[in-house]
């Protein structure tokens, strides 16, 4: 007698339940189906996410974990079902800060999707890559983390859903960002982070966009201009003023691009991820202002009195106590990682009475050290804090976040302020600079009657 219970709208309903996270509802549903809907492999895998989800850890895991175990022959369905287990897993273990437990489990999920084209099975590759890349990566394992996040993109093709993709794009910044002393690497990385996010075109991903955009541009100028001591060459034969402004040019484009990521830390204040990367780009950027000038200075036709002046300004400015800290924390941000930020969470209202803002602190974290659950905690509480409201009386409220250097010159000083104070010294700086050299090369031209 032929079996009239409908396996394949049975199953469509628990994949619904779990959209909706109605975990409850799986359960009870399980518990009343027949014997051999109840132990088929998909109802197993949503019988074990509904009881991870719903506190029910211990039975959760023990469930996921009979599917993960892939006793010869395995069909490709079991291997697919033994990928998503997996991936759950690894994410719980995350989550219960069972670090090591979870790179185990996301590690058999990359194994599982290896030489496979499968668009599930590559989505969770997707997104075991990008968690993996990230425990590795804060464990100090950069190899480990680039190959994981390679992973990640390499699944890319085979997926369509904006999620996933978002989340390939990221991994692809990640590695791009991971990448040291190698610009067409870091270029290829930061392209395919590109292509992925337009692919994906969530609000996240267009973020990633213009993040990937912004990092391409001073690496394509950097790898397509000629360098600085051979645009400045031909000045010993004659041409100093032509090639001087070339140099100047240069040096002024760097600055540029350190007003750039300056901007771009200003915009991504509610984005923690975004705006460390772009903290790192601009002490990066702005500290490479003086070696530029310094690579100029040899092929200027005077370069020992235009060395001279150079080292008089230098020192000048490296006497700012400013000045100094921002080396400092290029140094820390290029040898130990990203400098140590504090977090704080504010909330602004208008005191009717006396027309003054007044501040309420709703969060603070500091100084974190950039680890994945001090991301986490910022993250959430800026999604709690929401954008600008206004409640039921009328009176405007915002939620502003406020990242502050504690350690900065003269006491604690919010990053984008700083990183303004140091620019105005810099571009000074170059300007003073600029000033002394046309003045000495004025001061030695032959005078004509």
């Amino acid at each position: 007698m032929k079996d009239s219970f409908d396996r394949e709208g049975f199953l469509a309903s628990l994949s619904t339940a779990a959209n909706n996270q109605e975990w409850e509802r799986i359960i009870s549903l399980l518990e009343g189906c027949p014997p051999e809907i109840s132990s088929d492999g998909e109802a197993q895998f949503y019988l074990g996410l509904a009881l991870l989800s719903s506190g029910r850890l211990t039975q959760g895991r023990e469930v996921l974990a009979q599917l993960t175990r892939l006793d010869p022959p395995a069909t490709q369905a079991r291997e697919h079902l033994a990928c998503k287990a997996l991936l759950v897993l690894g994410v719980n273990a995350l989550a219960s800060g069972n670090t090591r437990e979870s790179e185990q489990y996301l590690s058999q999920v990359l194994a599982l999707a290896e030489g496979s084209s499968d668009p599930e099975r590559c989505a969770a590759a997707i997104q075991a890559g990008h968690m993996l890349g990230q425990l590795r990566e804060e464990s100090g394992d950069k190899p480990g983390a680039q190959m994981a996040y390679l992973t990640a993109i390499e699944k890319a093709p085979h997926v369509g859903q904006p999620p996933v993709l978002e989340r390939a794009a990221e991994a692809a910044l990640f590695l791009a960002f991971s990448i040291d002393n190698d610009d067409v690497k870091r270029m290829q990385a930061l392209s395919a982070a590109l292509d992925m996010a337009m692919r994906s075109r969530t609000d996240k991903a267009l973020d990633i966009a213009r993040l990937a955009t912004g990092a391409i541009l001073p690496l394509a100028f950097t790898a397509h201009r000629h360098p600085i001591g051979k645009e400045l060459q031909l000045s010993k034969e004659g041409k100093d003023d032509q090639e001087s402004r070339a140099g100047w040019f240069a040096i002024n484009f760097k600055l540029d691009e350190a007003r750039y990521f300056f901007d771009q830390i200003r915009a991504n204040n509610r984005y923690p991820k975004l705006m460390f990367y772009y903290i790192s780009a601009f002490l990066s950027s702005a500290r490479s202002v003086t070696f530029h000038i310094q690579k100029m200075l040899a092929y200027l036709p005077d370069a020992v009195t235009a060395k001279q002046r150079y080292e008089h300004l230098r020192d000048q400015l490296l006497s700012d106590p400013i000045a100094k800290y921002f080396i400092d924390r290029r140094d820390v941000s290029e040898k130990e990682g990203h400098p140590p930020v504090s977090f704080s969470l504010l909330k602004r209202h208008r005191n009717e009475q006396t027309q003054e803002d007044v501040w309420t602190q709703l969060a603070h974290l500091g100084p974190m050290h950039i680890t994945a659950r001090e991301l986490d905690y910022a993250e959430s509480s800026l999604l709690r804090g929401g954008e600008p409201i206004f409640p039921g009386q009328g009176v405007p409220v915002s939620i502003e976040p406020v990242w502050t250097w504690d350690d900065y010159p003269g006491g604690s000083k919010e990053v984008v302020k700083a990183c303004e104070d140091y620019l105005e010294r810099l571009s000074f700086f170059v300007a003073k600079l600029r000033e002394a050299i046309s003045s000495s090369q004025d001061s030695d031209r032959p005078k004509t009657t």
